[in-house]
């Protein structure tokens, strides 16, 4: 019958419908766990940068204090001869060039740990 008929379509239409919902469902699931996946590879990445970072700064501390020490070595060795002086001086650039690496290595690390930290306020949200 014409009822039947009608009873039996609907109901097709109904299961039809549940399947894609269960489908889109499955997906959304799916998306979710990735950007979970995500964040948590970018929190990883993010304590390690602020390991790398921890270590430039302590390099940095260390060189600033080598740069200071040649500088007041240098001082001193004004009354000693030229070749102290000089060796003391090769040793304060070089301590100057470490500083300066470092500070550039350093704003890198800093610049890359606000980036991921943007990046993972985002996936969070």
């Amino acid at each position: 019958t014409a009822a039947r008929e009608k009873a039996v379509q609907e109901l097709e239409d109904l299961v039809e419908s549940e399947g894609l919902a269960a489908k889109l469902r499955e997906e959304v699931e799916d998306k979710v766990m990735e950007m979970r996946e995500g964040a948590a590879r970018m929190a990883l990445e993010l304590e390690e940068l602020e390991e790398a970072v921890r270590k430039a700064k302590e390099a940095y501390d260390a060189a600033a204090v080598k740069l200071v020490t040649a500088h007041q070595e240098g001082v001193a060795a004004l009354s000693f001869n030229a070749e102290s002086f000089t060796e003391l001086e090769a040793q304060s650039k070089e301590a100057e060039l470490l500083v300066s690496l470092i500070e550039r290595s350093l704003a890198k690390a800093e610049q890359s740990y606000g980036e991921g930290r943007a990046q993972l306020a985002k996936l969070q949200e």
